[in-house]
């Protein structure tokens, strides 16, 4: 199924009376489930690419040792098979604050079994596994690699991330995130407004869109779009000052995407 329709689908459901909604097309099988006035999403969705991803070694092939384990993720090429989550969002290891985790890596886990969660469009997508199997490594990281880029950046006057260690929220998402938080990053970039805007123009991979969580990366500089008609003294008594940028970042490669912002970064004059 298209993402695009997987959006449809579960706002659709969301929006009506019903309380549970099965799907299954081409191998891929959804299910819907309305509770309290949520919607919870389980099921495989292997066609639909996604952040969020957690690499499970077979049963059969848990022998090998830790040390060729995370030489095989530090290169890039993890064993096993992948499990998807079905929607861009945030991610959540544990069920509550002070619940513990669904999984963690080291730990068997059965075909079925809820790994994680996440929230996308306001939904809480409950992620399962696709088989038995060990789960040897959980990776959520286009936030991160973003938001530690910028902060490196000289052109770039702080970095909003919870995932920071500048960040005054560090600890907390350190105890309730331990695996990675959301793809959304907010920075604020030196020359104001000016340089906001000649950013903005120079983003190749990355579109100037309103919403957040979709499936390719979306940026916004509110002084020069939706708050527009705003002074710079009025945008920051309202708490979005001039030089802000958000940013929520999509299904593309990491390094595209550090690429595409370090080119509009390099665009802006000193």
């Amino acid at each position: 199924m298209e993402f695009e329709n997987l959006l449809t689908l579960i706002k659709t459901v969301s929006d009506s009376d019903l309380t549970d909604f099965a799907y299954e097309e081409n191998g891929t099988s959804i299910h819907l489930k309305k509770k309290k006035e949520t919607v919870v999403v389980t099921g495989n969705s292997s066609n639909v690419p996604v952040m969020g991803l957690q690499t499970v070694q077979p049963l059969g092939q848990i022998t090998e040792s830790e040390a060729k384990m995370e030489k095989d993720i530090a290169d890039g090429e993890p064993e096993g098979m992948l499990i998807k989550s079905p929607l861009v969002g945030t991610f959540y290891a544990a069920p509550a604050e002070d619940a513990d985790p669904f999984v963690s890596v080291g730990d068997q886990v059965k075909k079925g079994q809820t790994l994680a969660i996440v929230e996308a469009m306001k939904l809480m997508n409950e992620i399962e596994s696709d088989f038995d199997g060990k789960v040897v490594e959980i990776y959520v990281e286009n936030g991160q690699a973003v938001a530690e880029f910028l902060e490196k950046h000289p052109k770039v006057a702080y970095v909003n991330y919870p995932g920071l260690p500048s960040s005054k929220y560090y600890e907390r998402a350190r105890k309730y995130l331990p695996h990675g938080g959301c793809g959304v990053v907010s920075f604020g970039l030196k020359g104001g407004r000016e340089a906001a805007s000649a950013f903005m123009q120079n983003l190749k991979l990355g579109a100037i869109e309103t919403h957040v969580a979709d499936a390719r990366t979306c940026c916004l500089n509110p002084a020069t779009s939706t708050h527009r008609q705003m002074t710079d003294e009025q945008l920051k008594e309202a708490g979005v000052p001039a030089e802000l940028i958000r940013i929520s970042l999509g299904l593309e490669d990491k390094e595209d995407l550090i690429a595409d912002i370090s080119n509009a970064l390099d665009a802006i004059r000193d």
